[in-house]
């Protein structure tokens, strides 16, 4: 391998099988990855019930901070696979533009939540197999909640409907566009801006008014030169990550970025084997299901975290002055009107 790949992704967006996908797959390494990368029991040093995680990753997934803690510990490794989590926008431009500034050639590939339903699927992978992400963030804004138990937790399923979108590690492609901005001279105001455009702002500024003044510090040989766009971005919403044509892109997408020897037939004769094990996936068509009879299924009401999910799509249908912060999900749903999709 001539490139580092760096796999971007949130929480609980099968990260990881991309990565054994790509591992299994490179001349070099299929010898030594594992045939068969699923966690299927609760042992919760793999992860819930259907993660990826008997695949050993060398780093583990990390946030950018502690992808550049190993890459400096480990200086002079040859390049790999890397995975990455991002759980915002913010986060996913920093962690890009950190990648572009120390590695001069990487490749991007990244899970995003564009697909309508992958947003809610990823937030109950996420939940449901890596509660550890919550703990260690504490994301979830209230004292010694019990992340461990999510069949039966009221305190747990209404978090997740009030914190939703505070809670939910998402993140969608990137846009490099560059924003409608008139020009800024206060360098605080770059700094805090959102877009991509700004966050490259930040190294470009730096780099061009050091090389002006200090050439025989700054310069070419020392940093990379500030370019804009990454050469090679590819994006890949979690539901095509169930698609069966995953082999094909990820071949697809290694040819595009130039990089050779992998062959793809073991993971396609794989794939559905992963596919088939990730329960959560039900939630695309029981909710499409829900919205045409109204009807709770078994799925539905299996944990708290899904009920959270039902009780969010149907909130703004209940009785403005009705409390459904202490009632089953069977209750809520009866006291629903006018909801029409």
């Amino acid at each position: 391998m001539n490139k580092n790949i760096y796999i971007l992704y949130p929480p609980g967006y099968s990260g990881s099988y991309l990565s054994w996908c790509i591992s299994k797959s490179d001349a070099n390494l299929a010898d030594i990855t594992v045939d068969d990368p699923l966690n299927n029991s609760n042992n919760a040093s793999y992860g819930g019930q259907g993660t990826a995680h008997l695949h050993h990753r060398v780093p583990t997934h990390t946030g950018i901070r502690e992808l550049m803690y190993w890459k400096i510990l480990h200086a002079g490794a040859p390049c790999q696979i890397f995975v990455v989590n991002v759980w915002h926008q913010a986060k996913l431009h920093e962690t890009i533009d950190a990648i572009m500034n120390f590695d001069p050639d990487p490749v991007f590939i990244h899970i995003t939540a564009d697909a309508p339903e992958s947003r809610e699927l990823g937030f109950l992978n996420a939940l449901i197999k890596w509660p550890l992400y919550f703990k260690i963030t504490g994301a979830i804004p209230i004292p010694n909640i019990d992340l461990d138990n999510i069949i039966d937790n009221i305190q747990l399923r209404n978090a997740c409907v009030t914190y939703f979108d505070r809670i939910c590690p998402v993140t969608y492609s990137l846009t490099t566009e560059i924003p409608a901005l008139p020009l800024i001279d206060d360098l605080y105001t770059r700094n805090h801006t959102q877009s991509f455009w700004s966050t490259r702002e930040r190294y470009s500024y730096w780099y061009n008014t050091r090389a002006a003044a200090n050439p025989h510090e700054v310069n070419g040989d020392q940093y990379i030169i500030p370019y804009y766009e990454p050469r090679h971005y590819y994006n890949i919403d979690l539901l095509d990550v169930y698609n069966a044509n995953l082999p094909d892109r990820l071949d697809s997408i290694l040819k595009q970025a130039q990089l050779e020897n992998f062959d793809f037939t073991f993971v396609e004769n794989y794939h559905q084997t992963y596919v088939n094990a990730q329960p959560n996936l039900a939630w695309v068509d029981e909710i499409n299901t829900f919205r045409k009879t109204r009807k709770l299924t078994e799925f539905l009401v299996s944990n708290s975290v899904v009920q959270a999910l039902v009780i969010r799509e149907i909130k703004n249908y209940l009785p403005a002055d009705y409390i459904w912060e202490d009632k089953d999900i069977y209750e809520i749903v009866e006291n629903i009107s006018g909801y029409v999709i």
